[in-house]
């Protein structure tokens, strides 16, 4: 078995995002309105592997004191989950730190089983349980929160 050498992580930018959504696809306008949403409101990085883009994650800025955690991620990721889980973990925490975050939340599909089990690893924990409908599509979340310093 051949080992790979670790993803390095760039600054995001809108452009790493639309490699994951269809160009022809009728909600483009709307995927380009979420991309370019995601570089201005906060904090976010993009993990590249040779030339190819594996995944963007970020955390918005709500408001002072509060973020929302946001990743998407190419399937190719997963050959690389613990550095996945430390990357994104220890650059979860330097973001609380930086912007003095006192909560983030993240949301994730209540019937993904891996998402789900990623949040806990990153040290999120869970908020009220389900939110019934919660995405664009209508799909059931379940809510996590993780609280920073004061």
């Amino acid at each position: 078995m051949v080992r790979l050498g670790n993803p390095r992580l760039v600054p995001y930018r809108a452009e790493h995002l639309l490699l994951f959504y269809h160009r022809d696809a009728s909600n483009y306008s709307d995927n380009v309105r979420f991309s370019v949403d995601k570089e201005r409101q906060g904090p976010a990085f993009t993990a590249v592997y040779e030339d190819a883009v594996l995944g963007c994650a970020g955390v918005q800025i709500a408001w002072p004191g509060h973020g929302v955690a946001w990743s998407v991620f190419s399937p190719e990721i997963l050959k690389w989950p613990v550095w996945l889980t430390r990357t994104c973990r220890n650059a979860l925490r330097d973001i609380i730190r930086s912007h003095n975050l006192r909560r983030v939340e993240m949301v994730a599909i209540a019937e993904d089983d891996n998402a789900i089990k990623w949040a806990y690893a990153l040290g999120f924990v869970v908020e009220n349980g389900r939110a019934h409908r919660y995405t664009h599509s209508g799909e059931d979340v379940v809510r996590f929160e993780l609280l920073g310093g004061t």
